[in-house]
């Protein structure tokens, strides 16, 4: 008689997690990010800037008044033109449902796109690394360099005052010592 060798057979469960079911269901999604953004967001990751960014910028979007304050319809990221190296990059991702609502929430609340939000988000935590005035001048390079169109530029710069209102840069000046002459 043949002695029959044990077969060891993997059930079809075993080969499911749920980490892997999670990540299967989530949807895809698009942002557009500026030219000169892509490679960073290439190097770190889009998912896991999109959660850094949200979790370090909780505070200020939720209590700073309405990003596009003027408008009663939704601001979206100007045209670049129609040249390869100005247009916007699509990035396709599937983020956590958790940050997509959230970034979702916050886009419509400041009557700004999801991108445009997204953007302005990533800029200011890619700043967060540099010393103040390092801060301004890259700033002025970036939007320099990437944006010749005016509104664009414009945006760049609303961007660089917001960020200087919200870090305090203001010198306090000292009472010269003395009686106050009116």
């Amino acid at each position: 008689m043949e002695k029959i060798k044990p077969t060891f057979h993997r059930s079809f469960s075993q080969n499911i997690t749920l980490g892997n079911i999670i990540k299967k269901k989530r949807n895809v999604s698009t942002l557009l990010i500026p030219p000169h953004l892509a490679k960073y967001v290439r190097k770190r990751g889009i998912n896991y800037l999109l959660k850094k960014t949200l979790s370090s910028q909780r505070r200020s979007f939720h209590l700073n008044k309405r990003l596009n304050s003027e408008s009663i319809y939704t601001k979206y990221q100007n045209i670049r033109g129609r040249s390869k190296e100005n247009r916007y990059i699509k990035f396709n991702f599937r983020p956590r449902s958790e940050d997509w609502t959230q970034l979702r929430s916050l886009a419509i609340s400041h009557g700004v796109s999801m991108c445009y939000l997204f953007v302005l988000l990533l800029e200011e935590y890619k700043s967060k690394g540099f010393s103040n005035s390092e801060k301004i001048i890259w700033q002025v390079k970036a939007s320099i360099h990437a944006n010749f169109d005016s509104k664009i530029f414009f945006r760049e710069l609303w961007i660089l005052e917001y960020q200087i209102a919200k870090s305090d840069f203001r010198v306090k000046r000292k009472d010269p010592p003395g009686p106050k002459i009116a």
